[in-house]
């Protein structure tokens, strides 16, 4: 199991995209892009020190797919 962490400097909903009942990074900052996180390994995403350093989200691994796959997949469409 991996743990891959990096600060959220913006928040746009974009990456990650928690909307329509899955949370996904396919668009997401190369801060973690070369990490090659498997199914099982956790992703979490923190406010940068100046706000807290929070935790904005962790998230799970369940599925990896290629950027080809992801857009043409009709679970992401919405």
């Amino acid at each position: 199991m991996k743990l891959c962490a990096h600060v959220i400097t913006t928040d746009a909903g974009l990456a990650p995209n928690p909307f329509h009942g899955y949370c996904t990074t396919a668009v997401c900052t190369p801060s973690h892009s070369n990490a090659q996180l498997q199914p099982g390994d956790w992703l979490i995403g923190h406010s940068p020190l100046a706000d807290g350093n929070r935790l904005v989200y962790a998230m799970h691994i369940a599925e990896v797919l290629t950027m080809d796959q992801y857009f043409h997949d009709v679970r992401f469409q919405a």
